[in-house]
């Protein structure tokens, strides 16, 4: 492949991630996972959008995409945000990455590798990619080239964690978290911990506070029974939202995580709080978003409030370990791409092989067609050696130019011998 041609000229990528912008721009702009399937459904009807993937996460909002205009796919993925966000496009413009063609591709194979994360090697981000995926292709808003594309990345990222130890001694968000917690309070043994929310995060960060041997660990959610679970699993007590106040004095360590649009904690819950703490220093980490913690109640005195942003520091020494883990990563991606390519490159010749494949074989037929009274008294071995010898010829005339044609697909000339092919041999 000619590494200096754009192969997938339609592919784009969209979106704003921890890289470009903080946790209060992504916010703005993120999509909860109830409104996606509404979501990728305006945005397959809007002008020249042919297939979309939505990709919505704590860390990045993403608009994976194939357009037949690509020149004016960031100003109409641009409009479609601020008028679904009901933001001004000025609020996060400036924040926005947008990619075409390969880098499009390179992009997502980034991602599913976990090499674009907050964490380089978390194991989070790829569940992610294929539950984003899978709600889109659902709704059927995904074609032949999404399917493909993400269906490739997704073995790239399984690759990636299995081949390579870029995920050994990896800290994802929630063992920052914890780590976090140890740095401020010192061995957690002593220390009563809630988390807030049921989910996924909410579970991986109870795993890492009892290895830490923490002391008592609520479990505090909306529905009790998911909170049940957990405090069964890990040797909690379950309580539901409205019991929260009365039981925030007892927790030295708050880690937050739900699916909440509004703030679950505000200024004047905290103020109520440290009072029944008598200033006893309390740690919140608020690893939702958009954020369960209001960011004033980091102003208090002896609050320490830390978000999903300021836990990258915690995990930062590991990006350097991992150097070589990073290379040994690239390879992977790499091979993976290729491939992605060059079935995207037959996929693109493909109709003119198809058509000239038939042009051939309608010659070969209206030529056995003529010689069939000639040949029509003669043994019926001789007849068959005709036929196949005129078959073999015929396939041996057309290997060439579909050979030709196929190589040329990763290449600056391929669109001229697709041209020159179509009008020497008229093809359709």
């Amino acid at each position: 492949m000619d590494s200096n041609v754009d192969i997938c000229k339609h592919v784009v990528v969209f979106g704003i991630s921890h890289n470009t912008g903080s946790l209060g721009v992504r916010e703005k702009i993120l999509f909860a996972e109830q409104d996606i399937p509404e979501a990728l459904s305006e945005l397959c009807k809007l002008d020249g959008v042919l297939e979309a993937v939505i990709l919505s996460t704590c860390n990045r909002v993403e608009i994976y995409a194939v357009i037949d205009k690509p020149d004016k796919a960031q100003a109409l993925l641009s409009s479609f945000i601020s008028a679904k966000k009901n933001i001004p496009l000025e609020d996060f413009e400036k924040h926005i990455y947008f990619h075409r063609c390969n880098q499009a591709v390179e992009h997502l194979f980034h991602v599913t590798g976990s090499l674009d994360s907050l964490v380089v090697g978390e194991a989070q981000i790829l569940s992610q990619v294929k539950n984003a995926f899978s709600v889109a292709r659902e709704n059927g808003s995904t074609g032949i080239v999404l399917n493909k594309l993400f269906l490739f990345a997704i073995t790239s990222g399984k690759r990636v964690r299995s081949e390579t130890k870029i995920g050994k001694g990896a800290v994802s968000i929630s063992q920052a978290g914890v780590e976090l917690a140890k740095k401020i309070l010192g061995q957690l043994t002593n220390h009563c911990a809630m988390i807030i929310g049921a989910g996924e995060m909410s579970e991986l960060t109870a795993k890492h506070l009892k290895s830490a041997g923490i002391r008592k660990l609520f479990f505090a959610n909306r529905t009790l029974d998911r909170a049940a679970a957990l405090s069964a699993q890990f040797d909690g007590a379950a309580i539901n939202l409205a019991e929260m106040p009365g039981i925030l004095p007892e927790c030295d360590i708050v880690i937050s995580s739900t699916a909440s649009p509004d703030y679950i904690i505000d200024v004047d819950d905290m103020r109520e709080v440290i009072v029944k703490r008598k200033n006893q220093p309390i740690l919140l980490i608020d690893i939702a978003a958009p954020r369960d913690i209001h960011p004033d109640v980091g102003k208090l005195y002896n609050v320490f409030l830390y978000t999903i942003d300021d836990l990258a520091q915690v995990a930062k020494y590991n990006v350097e370990a991992r150097t070589n883990e990073i290379a040994a990563a690239m390879i992977i991606i790499n091979e993976e791409m290729n491939e992605y390519f060059e079935w995207y490159n037959y996929l693109r010749v493909q109709p003119i092989v198809v058509s000239l494949r038939k042009k051939f074989d309608t010659i070969r037929d209206k030529n056995l067609t003529l010689l069939a009274g000639q040949i029509a008294e003669m043994p019926e071995e001789t007849r068959n050696l005709i036929k196949n010898f005129a078959s073999e010829l015929t396939d041996d005339f057309f290997e060439m130019p579909s050979i030709a044609l196929r190589e040329s697909a990763g290449t600056s000339d391929w669109m001229q011998l697709s041209d020159a092919l179509t009008k020497l041999f008229k093809l359709k």
